[in-house]
């Protein structure tokens, strides 16, 4: 049987009440070869019945006993199952409009780019309040790779090839975990493709989880990870993006 162009990892753990949409959401999409690879994280909630509720022969599920390592053993696990040249992974809590794969695709066969990525909104559920993902203006236009050191991350939207990933995988665990691949990608030498097209929804709600001193950790080690490839390149002004990044964490203390 020929392999799907795209393979999409969806993670899941305890989201029986939303991931049904998000199953909908892809299974809407414009662009059909695709395979969905559902890695249920040892779920004790009804989602396992959600999921069965689908008939799609590009759905592909898996059940895991749960890895307390904020579903990045699950993720990786279906990353290691994806047949595509192309790979994502989804947010069970999240909601993709269906030029989602077309667009992100389209854009890496024009630019030739490893890894593409467009915008979002942001909803909150509680409030039912609805706006669009905003980045500072000066960080419009092309992606660089110091945009990184600055905490400009690709949100929830985006695309890549399956050979740069080979590079540089697994996903590391840690709540920032995209970023973390982002940079690492950078650093690895991909080239990127931001597109100016809204492609999804972020479901903000009470489950997910909140910003820690932990999390704030790990996004300054990240940043700084990327200041450091700077410096090795010789990029100019590396030494004072470094020296920010060091500033904003004793104010933040």
């Amino acid at each position: 049987m020929r392999n799907p162009i795209i393979s999409v990892i969806l993670p899941t753990y305890n989201r029986a009440d939303m991931i049904a949409q998000t199953i909908h959401s892809m299974m809407r999409q414009n662009f059909h070869d695709f395979e969905l690879i559902i890695v249920n994280d040892g779920s004790t909630d009804h989602t396992d019945s959600e999921v069965l509720e689908f008939t799609d022969s590009r759905i592909r599920y898996k059940i895991l006993e749960h890895g307390g390592d904020f579903g990045i053993g699950a993720l990786n696990f279906g990353m290691d199952l994806a047949r595509g040249e192309y790979l994502t992974f989804v947010s069970s809590d999240n909601l993709y409009f269906s030029d989602y794969l077309r667009t992100l695709l389209e854009a890496l066969d024009d630019t030739g780019a490893d890894f593409s990525f467009g915008n979002f909104l942001l909803f909150e559920k509680e409030t039912g309040v609805m706006k669009e993902f905003k980045r500072p203006s000066h960080l419009d236009g092309p992606f660089e790779t110091y945009h990184l050191a600055i905490g400009y991350t690709a949100g929830i939207c985006f695309l890549f090839k399956k050979g740069i990933f080979e590079k540089i995988k697994p996903y590391r665990p840690g709540p920032h975990s995209d970023y973390d691949l982002m940079a690492r990608m950078a650093i690895a030498g991909a080239k990127f493709a931001r597109i100016n097209s809204i492609l999804g929804v972020n479901v903000i709600h009470k489950g997910q989880l909140s910003e820690t001193s932990q999390a704030k950790e790990d996004e300054t080690k990240i940043r700084l990870m990327v200041c450091d490839h700077l410096k090795k390149i010789k990029f100019r002004g590396a030494e004072e993006l470094r020296k920010k990044v060091l500033e904003h964490v004793k104010g933040e203390k």
